[in-house]
């Protein structure tokens, strides 16, 4: 039997005209060379599985990082549609007790109103009380409750869809004969707190919503005369009174610049003129300052 050689010839051939390159290795070395490569290739395929691996983990974990994070954003988004919807829900709670005092012992509703939106009949102190002399400091004292909240609840309205300062304007223009704050007694003597402004101007004068809302009241007052009350959200609530014809019902929303009415003389006035009362949860406050149009003061 042949002995195996102890060296083993490696020729490299590169052309037909160049001349053959050859290394003679002990085998040992080669049986190394051999042992060496395939431990190379399999170095650098473990390399690559674990970075494909690894980059996988990466890619995960990355898309994890932003999914948590878009939830997060979510979660936050919740977070203040609930707290907007628990204020709101206490704003119409508030409401609805308000509601439910103003109420309290009236068995009887508003005067009805013909096609024109005008009050009917004679003035009775027992179905259209004087306003300044209500428990509710200075609010109808009969508002219906089917003209108030269910409606409104109905419609699904939100009231922080009603933008407050900056979206308002003057129901009429006019002069204010009467500011808002104390006042010389029109019955002659001492003082009087005026909880609104009085805007002169000639009868059948359009008066208009100064910002959206919904109607919450309309009606007769031995005082006030005819009169429309707005509810504009965040307890807002505005009065319209002495007024010559009443052109919106109970429930009915209304827009900035709708006409609501015209000026007249219904009630006690001693001349044509718009009272116009703004009330925050039923405290009256000065018109004014919520006003985005001019007035021309006397």
């Amino acid at each position: 039997m042949a002995k195996m050689p102890r060296t083993v010839t490696i020729t490299i051939l590169p052309g037909a005209t160049e001349k053959s390159i050859q290394w003679t290795l002990p085998r040992w070395m080669f049986h190394l060379v051999i042992v060496g490569f395939v431990l190379f290739l399999f170095g650098i395929g473990t390399m690559i599985f674990f970075y494909v691996v690894e980059a996988k983990k990466f890619v995960f974990y990355h898309n994890l990082i932003l999914e948590t994070q878009t939830q997060k954003m979510h979660l936050e988004d919740y977070r203040k549609k609930l707290e907007q919807l628990e204020a709101e829900l206490s704003q119409v709670n508030l409401l609805d007790g308000q509601i439910s005092k103003m109420t309290e012992g009236s068995n009887t509703g508003n005067p009805s109103l013909n096609s024109q939106g005008e009050a009917s009949g004679k003035v009775d102190q027992n179905v259209s009380p004087n306003f300044r002399d209500s428990s509710n400091g200075g609010t109808p004292s009969n508002l219906k409750r089917s003209g108030g909240v269910p409606v409104v609840l109905g419609k699904k309205i939100r009231w922080s869809h009603f933008e407050i300062q900056g979206q308002w304007q003057m129901p009429l223009k006019g002069w204010i004969t009467s500011p808002f704050g104390k006042r010389k007694s029109q019955m002659g003597t001492g003082e009087e707190f005026h909880p609104g402004i009085d805007i002169a101007q000639k009868v059948g004068t359009v008066v208009m919503a100064p910002s959206d809302g919904f109607v919450l009241q309309t009606g007769f007052a031995s005082d006030y005369g005819r009169y429309v009350m707005l509810f504009h959200g965040m307890g807002l609530t505005s009065i319209y009174a002495h007024l010559g014809k009443v052109d919106v019902r109970e429930g009915e929303m209304v827009h900035r610049g709708n006409i609501i009415g015209t000026v007249g003389l219904s009630g006690m006035t001693n001349g044509p003129h718009l009272h116009f009362e703004l009330r925050k949860f039923g405290k009256p406050i000065d018109p004014i300052a919520f006003l985005a149009s001019e007035v021309l003061t006397e």
